[in-house]
């Protein structure tokens, strides 16, 4: 049986590598290296809902955000960001729950993105 962090960590390097693969790699780079500090900051809910509003066109940040949510979505285990973001009533250790599984496996997306696409927090600052 493999461990969760196992699960995480190989979902991230599917991710990543396809990722690398695309016109979007450092896009997508970008968004595991800022990602966890959203959560941080503004909740999972927030932080998710504003990547979902990135995907309104079809520029390389938009495929890239697109692609990270439904990545980190198989990696945790959710079935659709949508109802994540829209669900009200979702008890709080639930919520809770989800944000502490899904800061653990954003810390393999940021380990990838480093060492495959070669991203660093300096990238993070261009726009």
């Amino acid at each position: 049986m493999r461990s969760q962090s196992s699960k995480y960590a190989q979902a991230a390097l599917s991710g990543v590598r396809m990722a690398e693969q695309n016109s979007y790699g450092k896009e997508y780079g970008r968004i595991c290296q800022q990602f966890p500090p959203m959560v941080l900051v503004n909740g999972l809910k927030l932080s998710v809902a504003y990547l979902q509003s990135k995907q309104k066109e079809n520029n390389k940040q938009d495929l890239a955000s697109q692609q990270f949510l439904k990545d980190l979505g198989s990696a945790v285990d959710v079935g659709s960001w949508e109802e994540i973001t829209i669900n009200k009533n979702m008890p709080v250790p639930q919520y809770l729950d989800l944000t502490r599984r899904t800061l653990k496996a954003v810390v393999w997306f940021k380990r990838y993105a480093e060492a495959i696409l070669k991203v660093d927090a300096a990238d993070t600052l261009e726009s």
